[in-house]
């Protein structure tokens, strides 16, 4: 069972009124990147760190004054999660309404008067879209898609819509749009297409298609955006634990300013370790480790 720990003190403006927590220093670096309209290309994050939380630092940053695209594109290729993460963003947008100096922001940021200051689609297979989304170009959106149906559009060829939608699609999509694609390690093919449309370079009085890529992994860790000795020195950020659930080991990582040769005499071998852990196991288990585990780890 996750236990999540305190997060550090709020550094980001309406953060916390949006979310009921503060940021973490990952997340306080992306919105400083994001405010001075230089987002990374591909974000690193573990699993269960909140990558997500990443449509809430745009929108923020976009309500800021950074100069962003007024449209927001979130793809990832399994339906269950477009419903999940267009859930979590419907919420955060009723926050943002109930929060009026960040509402106004947004608000004045459309060409025409809306109460709401954010418009939020879906577009995934077996559900119907409201379109309010691209009613307005100017309009801050958050549109939430599966990768079929986001790629089809902007190749000009949406599924389910006709020959005067395709370009009106294809143009809001892909002008204008900061496109995040999660696990973008499963699909290569979505990815390799946002990112030739960047090449393409086609920007005007408004910024073209700017892409981030989400994933745990990445498949360019050296230029990705991920946690820092900030992040690592603060420790855990989620406890997993349960009574029945004892492995014996501990995965975990830390920041060292430079490696060292081992200096410490304290030191328990494998087999100290484990032996303990194996004793109310059956037979074979107890042999497993006999024959094919303390024979390769160093003697104690």
């Amino acid at each position: 069972m996750p236990t999540h720990l305190e997060p550090p003190e709020q550094d980001i403006p309406f953060f916390r009124e949006a979310t009921g927590a503060g940021p973490y220093p990952w997340e306080i670096r992306l919105y400083k990147a994001l405010s001075e309209g230089n987002p990374p290309a591909a974000l690193d994050i573990p699993t269960g760190l909140g990558k997500t939380s990443a449509v809430l630092l745009y929108l923020l940053a976009l309500a800021a004054g950074a100069p962003l695209a007024r449209r927001l594109a979130y793809v990832v290729d399994r339906r269950a999660i477009v419903d999940q993460t267009a859930a979590v963003i419907r919420d955060w947008a009723e926050r943002i309404a109930a929060i009026d100096p960040l509402a106004r922001r947004l608000r004045a940021l459309a060409a025409f008067h809306s109460s709401a200051p954010l418009a939020v689609g879906v577009l995934r297979g077996g559900l119907a879209d409201d379109g309010a989304w691209r009613l307005d170009p100017a309009k801050p959106a958050v549109v939430v898609g599966t990768v079929d149906m986001i790629g089809s559009r902007l190749l000009f060829s949406g599924y389910g819509d006709g020959q005067s939608r395709r370009a009106l699609h294809a143009g809001l999509l892909g002008q204008d749009t900061f496109l995040l694609l999660d696990e973008a390690h499963l699909s290569p093919g979505m990815a390799g297409l946002v990112r030739g449309i960047e090449r393409l370079g086609i920007d005007g009085e408004r910024p073209g298609l700017r892409a981030l890529t989400l994933s745990a992994t990445p498949d360019r860790p050296a230029v990705a955006f991920g946690l820092d000795a900030a992040d690592l020195a603060r420790g855990p950020l989620c406890r997993l634990a349960h009574p029945r659930f004892d492995p014996g080991y501990t995965i975990h990582t830390t920041w060292l300013e430079r490696i060292d040769a081992r200096s410490a005499s304290y030191r328990i071998g494998a087999r100290a370790d484990y032996d303990p852990r194996l004793k109310p196991l059956p037979d074979p288990v107890r042999e497993l480790f006999e024959r094919h585990v303390y024979p390769h780890v160093d003697p104690c």
